[in-house]
């Protein structure tokens, strides 16, 4: 048979749901939005003037065009003229790029109870596996170019100057322009603009060391996985290191889980005395490697006797260090430690003890904690659960990274990129649930195809050991009565 092309031109009926019936990352989503209670996205527009496109259309084909590795607005928009995936989220109307990054600009704020409805969904699926969770971070270049940098105090005058000028061009009247002016400069100054040299296309951006070993203007993205790598909390931070982002995520977890979590997961960056008092006053149970307390010296603490009467401590040689002031570092209380000169230096053991003329100790409050810590990492289920930690959280960021293709923000601003980051975090966990469906699916196919063969053997064996005739008897009489 010769192939014939189709006429281009002919009319021809189909049904959207069949064209995508094989995709199940489509139906997921469709189904998941469908489940979330969007009130408040839905009381963002107005039914006065002009009409609007439905903006669970939109946050579905946003969802899907982050599973899709397209995030620019321009492709999206051309993918939902042409693509029968899109096309299904929109039916018949054609929303063009300016519409879909309005939403996206507008609506990220409400992100975070949809990413916490769809951690709960997961958790109802049996996906989450809270017994052991990982918390780790990873540096995101800023949309923003690192040749555009001024001081803080520039960027304000010039903003200042730019507003005033503004003003005068519109001729507002006189006490309106002082109150603009005024409470732009009271913004400027409240601004949290503490780097010395900041970009003047995304000011909240900091300078940070990427993992190539580069220095870009990035954002510091946080997650907390389960064993089964589903993200249950996540954010975005400006500062360079991870410490100060230890326990905003684990409450952030313990409030998105219905069940508790287990033992936590980290890496050296969240080691500080802040962190672990906190673990410590909450209950949790950490792991995460530590160096130990610093020492000034060759005798260790350990080899100082504490007297808790006079609140000092005895040295190896004999001699008395006693109590000299408390001070706060990164809100641990540490209390300073040392000997007189006359003592250390007519000691026998001082050189063994310091190089300095008097030796000092730091005694902070989380000494006793971090003691423990040492002690429960060093066991082998201490062991065993820091060498799990790198295959839980490290894949989900190769995911986000390479799969999906995502290490650049577009948007600006530190609440615009939280609210981008999570829309990549339920991308994430969306994609989760589809692969559980479609598992699921599979499963019950490989069931029917092993079973009903089975079946079929057993009814034609039992057919053969009745016999043809007795069943035909049996038929008609149940026939006659009725």
């Amino acid at each position: 048979m010769i192939y014939r092309r189709e006429d281009p031109r002919q009319i021809r009926f189909s049904c959207p749901w069949e064209e995508v019936s094989d995709e199940e990352l489509v139906l997921t989503i469709d189904r998941e939005v469908e489940r979330l209670d969007l009130l408040e996205l839905h009381q963002q527009y107005s039914e006065a003037g002009a009409g609007y496109y439905d903006p669970a259309m939109l946050l579905k084909v946003w969802l899907f065009a982050y599973c899709d590795r397209t995030w620019h607005c321009r492709d999206v928009g051309q993918r939902v003229r042409y693509d029968v995936r899109y096309r299904y989220f929109v039916g018949s109307h054609c929303p063009d790029f300016r519409t879909l990054n309005r939403f996206r600009h507008d609506q990220v704020d409400l992100l975070s109870g949809y990413f916490e409805a769809v951690v709960t969904r997961c958790e109802e699926l049996g996906l989450v596996d809270a017994s052991v969770v990982a918390l780790d971070g990873t540096k995101l270049r800023a949309n923003a170019s690192g040749r555009k940098r001024r001081k803080p105090d520039e960027l304000k005058a010039a903003i200042r100057r730019r507003l005033e000028h503004d003003v005068v061009s519109d001729e507002l009247p006189e006490k309106q322009a002082e109150v603009e002016v005024a409470e732009t400069s009271a913004s400027l100054e409240s601004a949290k603009l503490a780097s010395p040299i900041v970009s003047t296309t995304d000011p909240e951006a900091r300078l940070m060391k990427t993992g190539e070993g580069t220095i870009r203007l990035c954002y510091n993205a946080q997650v907390v996985v389960d064993r089964n790598q589903i993200i249950v909390a996540a954010s975005v931070n400006s500062d360079a290191n991870d410490k100060s982002s230890f326990a905003p995520l684990i409450e952030q977890s313990q409030g998105n889980l219905d069940s508790a979590v287990g033992a936590i997961l980290t890496d050296g960056g969240y080691d500080s005395g802040r962190n672990l008092k906190y673990a410590e006053a909450a209950g949790l149970d950490v792991y995460w490697p530590t160096a130990g307390v610093a020492e000034k010296g060759q005798f260790p603490q350990a080899m100082f006797v504490y007297d808790p009467e006079s609140d000092r401590y005895r040295c190896p040689g004999g001699e008395w260090l006693t109590y000299r002031r408390t001070r706060q570092r990164n809100g641990v209380t540490i209390k300073t430690y040392h000997g007189e000169v006359k003592q250390c230096g007519g000691c026998r053991r001082k050189a063994e003890c310091t190089r300095n003329k008097v030796r000092r100790l730091e005694v902070s409050e989380t000494q006793g904690a971090r003691a423990r810590l040492q002690e429960k990492v060093s066991t082998p289920r201490g062991k065993q659960l820091l060498s799990l930690r790198k295959t839980m959280v490290e894949p989900v960021f190769g995911n986000l990274k390479f799969n999906l293709g995502f290490t650049r923000f577009n948007l600006r601003g530190l609440a615009k990129v939280k609210g981008e980051f999570l829309l990549l975090c339920l991308a994430h966990n969306l994609k989760k649930i589809a692969q559980h469906h479609a598992t699921r699916c599979s499963r019950a196919v490989s069931w029917a195809l092993v079973t009903l063969p089975a079946i079929v053997s057993w009814l034609r064996k039992t057919f053969r050991e009745v016999g043809t005739s007795k069943i035909t008897k049996n038929y008609s009489r149940c026939r006659f009565v009725a």
